[in-house]
């Protein structure tokens, strides 16, 4: 990536490539990504890299007062918690998300409930009994609901310092990792420092999610 004249280091990080994150539902996918036509004649969400969503972006549901935006929500996050998961283990994944939940109507049931529904289409049961595999990924399902942080505050100064610290547990998380891959290279703790410190400010964690 060439670094424009004009931009700041934050206006580079933005615009690095990424990921995209699909949240498996069309209506919510196809604004963000390609779409492509299937055999049956409709359409749904290309899996390119590229398209869906990435940081920084906002999405906002909106609909009358009997529209289930929560469970919406809560889909949303059971997919971006199981996207980097094979449906066996919680090992590899580093997907964290921060749920908002000033009325208390998020369900802890209903995403483990979801959680464990798609790590069931990811994983391969053929050596496991039917309840072998609906433990283990129950199991699984637990494990990846503690990447889960509910948040609910009292009023906008409230949510403005939660907000606040979000921000700098994700830049020492970041900071930290940076600092393991680099230990692991052979780089001396002289230049992990100087490498630090020049990207400690580009931005926050990319593999997290703020609803």
């Amino acid at each position: 990536m060439l670094w424009a004249l004009d931009e700041t280091a934050l206006d580079l990080f933005a615009r690095r490539p990424v990921r995209g994150f699909l949240t498996g539902l069309s209506f919510l996918d196809a604004p963000a990504g390609r779409t492509q036509r299937t055999s049956a004649g409709s359409s749904k969400p290309s899996a390119k890299s590229s398209d869906g969503y990435h940081p920084r972006q906002v999405v906002e549901l909106c609909g009358a007062a009997d529209t289930p935006k929560m469970e919406i929500l809560l889909h949303v996050v059971a997919a971006f918690l199981t996207r980097s998961m094979d449906g066996s283990d919680d090992q590899h994944a580093t997907e964290r998300v921060f749920l908002f939940d000033h009325e208390y109507e998020a369900s802890a049931p209903r995403l483990l409930e979801l959680v464990a529904s798609r790590l069931k289409t990811k994983a391969s049961d053929d050596d496991d009994t039917p309840e072998a595999a609906a433990e283990r990924w129950k199991t699984v399902a637990q494990q990846a609901m503690e990447r889960v942080m509910v948040c609910h505050c009292r009023d906008t100064f409230h949510w403005l310092a939660t907000l606040n610290h979000i921000h700098f547990q994700l830049l020492e998380a970041a900071s930290a990792r940076k600092r393991s891959r680099l230990e692991s290279n052979g780089c001396s703790r002289l230049a992990i420092m100087r490498q630090l410190r020049s990207n400690a400010c580009l931005g926050c964690d990319s593999d997290a999610a703020g609803i």
